[in-house]
């Protein structure tokens, strides 16, 4: 975190004189919360007061910004998560589309990515099966505590309740029901970043009968991605192409769920 200490009031004033005309051009709502946290927070006499607080209600409380934010630059989708930049959901659309990643054919997909839910610790995994129930495609992401890392997987068909999910097969050997796909994938910011998709890792699912596996858990290739309660998960590759973390089991410190559309 910056050391404002040695700072006076005057230092402030002369700061938020030479920023005041810049302050509507900033894209505040694209920094991650840890990045508001400790660059941003302490100069809180410098932003304007209705701002500040908006920003602090979308990180704190989930709330959409009220105040008018300026549109993604090219190459950007607009996303308002606290996990993620916009440059990043680019990059997922990118992934989602199957395209080479650039800012002219990022221009070309319009996505958009709704926030259907969002949770720190004592998330219950009932509760986001019903959001996410007859959802279209749904991107989840999870930071862990193990290695400040992002890890995430991308579901095309939503998270639906057996009756309720087309292309259903069934493993009668296990009582297991699975999604028929080959849409979907996992990924993580293996090294530890997350600054840039560029140093995540992707996996695509490699058989797609065991894509999505309908459990009591969130569940991809039932082992290769799942989220249980108690803020536990595990992973285990099997049914998706490359390896994503070098541990078994790790510890939920937050989670977002998003519906992506695209807009044609």
């Amino acid at each position: 975190m910056i050391d404002l200490s040695g700072w006076n009031e005057r230092d402030f004033i002369v700061l938020k004189n030479s920023l005041n005309q810049f302050i509507e051009h900033i894209r505040f709502f694209e920094i991650s919360s840890k990045e508001f946290n400790d660059n941003i927070r302490p100069f809180k006499k410098v932003l304007p007061e209705a701002l500040f607080e908006d920003i602090l209600s979308f990180y704190l409380a989930n709330a959409k910004p009220r105040q008018k934010i300026p549109a993604p630059r090219g190459g950007k989708v607009e996303i308002f998560s606290t996990l993620i930049n916009s440059k990043q959901a680019a990059i997922l659309a990118s992934w989602i589309h199957r395209i080479k990643t650039n800012k002219r054919n990022l221009e070309d997909y319009k996505y958009s990515f709704d926030l259907i839910y969002r949770e720190k610790e004592n998330y219950d995994i009932f509760d986001i099966r019903k959001k996410c129930n007859e959802q279209t495609a749904c991107i989840l992401f999870i930071q862990i505590q193990e290695k400040d890392t992002i890890i995430g997987g991308y579901m095309p068909v939503g998270w639906n309740t057996f009756s309720q999910t087309p292309r259903l097969a069934t493993d009668r050997n296990r009582q297991e029901n699975w999604v028929n796909t080959s849409e979907s994938f996992i990924f993580s910011s293996c090294d530890g970043s997350r600054k840039d998709f560029k140093n995540f890792t992707i996996s695509r699912v490699v058989n797609r009968n065991k894509a999505i596996c309908l459990t009591n858990a969130l569940n991809f290739g039932n082992s290769d991605l799942v989220i249980y309660n108690n803020n536990q998960g595990t992973y285990v590759r099997k049914y998706y192409e490359n390896s994503i973390l070098n541990i078994d089991r790790f510890t939920i410190q937050k989670i977002e769920i998003f519906k992506v559309l695209y807009n044609a």
